[in-house]
């Protein structure tokens, strides 16, 4: 193979695995569930669907001790940057860089898998918001 050649198909091969790797970032939530769980605040099951809609499910505690239970249905898009973040379809994206403080930043994770996130703003700032990622929809 000559030396041009092989570097126009490692060059295209790139791209392709750099857009691969673009949408196939959210593979591990399609079909499955998002468990977010905030102590004594809320919980929530997400279902993140490869058309980009969501549904989101959110039992909520009141200070009166009551529960609140809630159905949100959205769109949503991807914001790009540094790491990917998912935003509803029509936030308006202008100004906002890799490093702005908005939507949730849906890594690469796979059914099975617990991890923690630390609640930058709002409310519950500094809390350590727990996600499970388990496997259908719960």
């Amino acid at each position: 193979m000559s030396a041009r050649l092989s570097l126009a198909v490692l060059v295209f091969t790139g791209l392709s695995f750099a857009a691969l790797a673009k949408q196939d970032s959210m593979a591990g939530y399609y079909a499955n569930t998002l468990v977010a769980y905030n102590p004594g605040v809320y919980e929530r099951h997400s279902w993140y669907n490869p058309d980009s809609s969501a549904v989101h499910f959110t039992a909520a505690w009141t200070p009166e001790g009551f529960i609140t239970l809630s159905i949100h249905e959205e769109q949503w898009k991807f914001l790009e940057g540094y790491v990917p973040r998912i935003l509803p379809r029509d936030y308006d994206t202008k100004g906002l860089t890799a490093y702005s403080n908005v939507g949730l930043m849906l890594q690469a994770h796979f059914p099975g898998e617990h991890w923690r996130e630390l609640v930058p703003d709002g409310p519950n700032q500094d809390v350590h918001e727990q996600f499970t990622l388990v496997p259908g929809h719960q």
